[in-house]
């Protein structure tokens, strides 16, 4: 069983699936982890990135085929996301150990379910037994509060936040938070709490961006506070296109902007290391 991780914000917009990418990238690449990245959000903005065609490959698996499978008969299936997990599409020697379940618009269907315990527990059932040869599993949660960021806490060790220097950002991180400490004990995971959270998008010489910057730390933690990620347009572009920053050819900004990622990798390598020596 793989160490999970899901990365939340109920505010859109802020940078989830930018961070996602670009930390799995760094756990397979600085750390010789084996990452899975299950897309939980009905835009399927990272099964893109990873190089899923949405539109033309209607008849793939998904992870909405997974979860809709996981209950049958009025009674939960474990496995079934077994034939959804695809290697990521890139032509880069450590594609075998980036793996992905693709998401598709149907997702959204998910939210129109009357929700019980059992379609909670869903994703957990279909994910059983599917992560043996995977060290992280990290959940890309959509921009809300309903059944799939609920489904991604049922089956989650840990949650990390994401957000921008901003009252929006902030908002959505204080909803998320009361949120998740609401339902915790409703999804059987009474003991999940926030790990660590991380502000994209700084501009650290901005008087605004130093005032929520700070009140955001001084709420959430020093201690939980993982990293800064600056707002540069490099980052914008490589967004545009789709590609994580170790794809840049300037060795310079490349150098620079690993700084700011590798000690968020390097907490989440810690963290999934010991939980899964815990379960040795």
């Amino acid at each position: 069983m793989s160490y999970r991780l899901a990365v939340c914000n109920n505010k859109g917009g802020v940078g989830k699936t930018n961070e996602v990418i670009n930390l799995a990238v760094f756990l397979v690449t600085l750390f010789m982890l084996r990452v899975r990245i299950v897309d939980l959000d009905p835009q399927a903005d990272s099964s893109a990135a990873l190089g899923f065609e949405v539109k033309d490959e209607e008849d793939a698996p998904s992870i909405y085929d997974a979860i809709t499978d996981a209950y049958q008969r009025q009674r939960l299936v474990t496995g079934t996301a077994a034939k959804a997990i695809q290697a990521c599409r890139w032509d880069v020697p450590w594609r075998d150990k980036l793996t992905f379940i693709p998401s598709r618009f149907d997702l959204e269907e998910a939210n129109a379910v009357a929700p019980n315990l059992d379609h909670y527990l869903r994703l957990r059932a279909a994910l059983e037994g599917t992560d043996d040869d995977v060290d992280v599993t990290l959940y890309d949660c959509p921009p809300s509060l309903g059944v799939l960021p609920q489904m991604a806490w049922a089956d989650a060790d840990d949650v990390m936040l994401v957000t921008q220097p901003s009252f929006r950002s902030y908002r959505g991180l204080k909803r998320t938070e009361a949120q998740l400490y609401y339902v915790r004990d409703k999804l059987l995971v009474p003991d999940l709490d926030i790990v660590g959270f991380v502000i994209n998008a700084v501009r650290e010489q901005t008087t605004n961006h130093q005032h929520w910057s700070k009140r955001i730390i001084n709420e959430f933690g020093e201690n939980r506070h993982w990293g800064t990620v600056p707002l540069r347009a490099t980052l914008s572009r490589l967004d545009d296109q789709l590609k994580p920053v170790a794809f840049l050819d300037d060795g310079a900004e490349k150098a620079a902007l690993t700084a700011h990622y590798e000690p968020i990798a390097r907490r989440i390598h810690q963290l999934a290391t010991t939980t899964i020596n815990q379960e040795i």
